[in-house]
């Protein structure tokens, strides 16, 4: 029997080693489908504007619709497969709604579209009528949380809160990593960036977890998109999302790592003063993206905030 259990061990092993360093893109696939599927989510897809947008969709039963909503926006190059770690510690006590931004993912990928913020922000106003949500709470990262926190200054009817993940749009008084080789006119770490650990390396605040031909695999993923990323980034990094703050009058939840070298927390800063009504939270030797690095602890998060503010 013993070494029935040591030959299944080894078997096991070999799979692994086989999947991680042979197969590294049916891996990422796997791994992709098992988060989906463990978080409840079903692939949707709608046209909006003439334009296909992918999502990901844990609708509940019949019995089940009054169920609070909430719709999560990734960042810059990323996608809707961002999510789903963090949806599985919200206990199933919500419909949530993913979806890949135009641009992104799995949705249409126009190069001639506008990527402003505002434009995307009435964009995720026709996906929101489309589908017919009832009132919801949003939540973002990055790009996605200054187009999330310019929707509920513009668009804030159905909005219960915000929920702003390292969030784009302040020029900070402390210069990210990424700022500053921007400005010493490097190429864009985000975009350029060919070397799978260095880019990991600015992304988050520790990813030595992550086998290496999976981040080969992630850049390989992104590199058919190097010019739609430049102009997508071309077309929203210069919005400014300060003088929207003072236009929020729902609650808003930030979320921060302080290991991220893409965007600075010393935006919080400069945002705090703005708003009406908020919550801070930081998550010390994290960086750009909470949701992923410590799923559970950003979950929890949120619902404090909810439970706090009795949304």
């Amino acid at each position: 029997m013993f070494w029935f259990f040591i030959s299944i061990l080894i078997l096991i092993l070999l799979t692994l080693f086989t999947l991680i360093y042979l197969t590294p893109s049916y891996l990422y696939r796997l791994l992709t489908a098992c988060a989906r599927t463990l978080a409840g989510f079903k692939r949707k897809e709608i046209s909006i504007m003439g334009e296909r947008i992918v999502y990901l969709d844990n609708k509940p039963n019949k019995q089940d619709n009054n169920k609070p909503t909430l719709v999560m926006l990734h960042g810059f190059t990323a996608n809707k497969d961002n999510w789903p770690m963090m949806s599985l510690f919200l206990g199933g006590k919500y419909r949530i709604i993913a979806l890949d931004l135009l641009g992104h993912g799995e949705s249409d990928a126009p190069l001639e579209a506008d990527y402003s913020i505002e434009a995307q922000v009435q964009r995720l106003h026709q996906f929101i009528t489309s589908i017919e949500l009832p009132t919801f709470h949003l939540l973002g990262n990055s790009m996605g949380a200054q187009i999330a926190a310019t929707y509920a200054a513009l668009l804030p009817d159905n909005l219960i809160s915000v929920t702003l993940l390292d969030s784009a749009g302040i020029d900070t008084p402390i210069k990210s990593d990424m700022i500053k080789a921007l400005n010493a006119g490097h190429p864009h770490p985000l975009i350029d960036c060919a070397d799978p650990i260095e880019y990991f390396d600015y992304v988050f605040g520790q990813s030595n977890h992550i086998p290496l031909p999976l981040k080969r695999e992630h850049l390989a993923r992104q590199a058919h998109k190097h010019q739609l990323h430049h102009k997508i980034f071309n077309d929203f990094h210069n919005s400014d999302l300060l003088p929207y703050l003072n236009k929020i009058t729902i609650p808003v939840l930030i979320i921060w790592g302080e290991k991220d070298r893409i965007l600075d927390k010393s935006s919080i800063n400069i945002m705090c003063p703005l708003l009406n009504q908020h919550k801070v939270c930081t998550f010390s030797g994290v960086g750009h993206l909470p949701m992923i690095e410590v799923p559970k602890k950003s979950a929890i998060e949120f619902k404090q905030f909810i439970s706090e503010f009795k949304l």
